[in-house]
């Protein structure tokens, strides 16, 4: 049940995203309204809180890992309420389920992404980092409510559908542990 629950969230993550010009601007219903974030301008994760996008020349490789440690993010932000759902008997125990461990980082650093490093999958890719995000932060201290997990996960900076073979390739390649 468990294994088949993380692989199933790690799939619900990567499909939730709907196709829409990347500069829509999304509004969080988890505050009313009162906070609105454009996907060109809002934080990006691992860089201090900082506002910006992921500059250009950022490789594809980074893109993809940051990508795969944000739906990490997305996971583990569910801990509470998994836990609550008795699926865990703890939050650490839960964290350590959706942990995708960090053997694969370095293999993912090595693998020959040329055929695939096209600017349209760095702009999909950093569309998706930053909607990826802010649903972890609407998930982060919500409501454990089918709606309210519902609306965070259907929050959306309008960015294409995560790149699934370029994903899926990475999770082969490097044994991505999906289902601790």
């Amino acid at each position: 049940m468990r294994q088949g629950a993380v692989a199933g969230w790690f799939v619900l993550v990567i499909l939730t995203s709907e196709s829409c010009t990347d500069r829509e601007r999304a509004v969080s219903e988890a505050d009313g309204g009162a906070r609105v974030i454009d996907a060109g301008i809002g934080p990006t994760p691992r860089n201090g809180g900082q506002t910006g996008s992921v500059d250009a020349s950022v490789d594809l490789h980074f893109l993809l890992i940051t990508a795969l440690l944000e739906m990490e993010r997305t996971l583990v932000a569910r801990c509470p309420c998994l836990t609550a759902d008795g699926q865990y008997e703890s939050e650490s125990e839960c964290r350590g389920a959706v942990n995708l461990g960090r053997n694969w980082v370095d293999c993912a650093s090595q693998l020959d992404l040329s055929q695939q490093d096209e600017p349209e999958i760095r702009e999909n890719l950093r569309c998706n980092i930053s909607e990826l995000s802010l649903r972890t932060e609407c998930l982060t201290g919500s409501a454990c409510s089918d709606v309210a997990v519902a609306m965070c996960m259907t929050q959306s900076l309008g960015c294409q559908v995560l790149p699934f073979e370029l994903l899926s390739e990475v999770v082969s390649e490097c044994k991505i542990a999906l289902s601790r």
